[in-house]
């Protein structure tokens, strides 16, 4: 078997190696395929985001401030390494997802990363139950949740709670892959859209749209 055929850390010497990244590229399609097909209201694509989608998103967050970085719908971690590798301080980000086998197949992936499977509609909830992050406020969330196919009830419950615990200042990134340049209707019920691009190369194009509270 190959060496690089696990789920093990990715080391910075497997980015040299075809393989290696090959296998892993495969084995994270198939994992986020996986998630796809046993539920889809809760995964919009059968295929990971670009590290184009991941970097555009990332770029839409500050570094070097004060207060926890969000992800909502972490997926196989695509977006996940574009903040560490944006400069995100691991300490400062805490990823959510309400699917075990993705919150598991990141957390291997990203040992130093502070993944916990939950209820993005109870968010405040999730973080006070961890001690170690009930010192610090939210600054930004960084969502990848298909608004789209969730139900009504659920998309408001999640966007209540995100709108909540933000900052006046604070971002709410989405990406969506309705590319017509407009809010998304259950998240500009609290969120002003502020800016907004179009990733061409993902797979399908997506829109990332940034909004902050009203």
């Amino acid at each position: 078997m190959h060496p690089g055929f696990s789920c093990r850390p990715l080391q910075e010497t497997d980015r040299n190696d075809p393989v290696v990244m090959a296998i892993k590229t495969l084995m994270s399609y198939a994992a986020f395929g996986g998630a796809f097909f046993s539920d889809r209201r809760t995964t919009g694509s059968i295929v990971p985001s670009s590290p184009f989608l991941g970097r555009r998103m990332a770029r839409a967050v500050p570094t070097g401030e004060a207060g926890l970085i969000v992800e909502l719908g972490v997926g196989t971690g695509a977006i996940t390494k574009s903040l560490f590798d944006h400069g995100i301080d691991p300490q400062n980000l805490v990823s959510v997802d309400c699917s075990e086998e993705m919150v598991d197949w990141t957390q291997k992936r990203f040992p130093q990363a502070n993944v916990k499977l939950g209820d993005a509609t109870k968010l405040g909830e999730l973080l006070d139950s961890d001690h170690a992050l009930q010192e610090q406020d939210v600054a930004h969330i960084v969502s990848s949740l298909p608004f789209k196919s969730l139900s009504k009830e659920v998309g408001h419950g999640i966007v209540d709670e995100a709108h909540r615990v933000l900052p006046k200042d604070g971002r709410f990134v989405q990406f969506t892959y309705d590319l017509r340049p407009s809010a998304c209707p259950i998240v500009g019920r609290r969120f002003d859209l502020v800016d907004s691009s179009i990733v061409w190369f993902n797979v399908p194009p997506a829109r990332v749209n940034i909004y902050s509270p009203i």
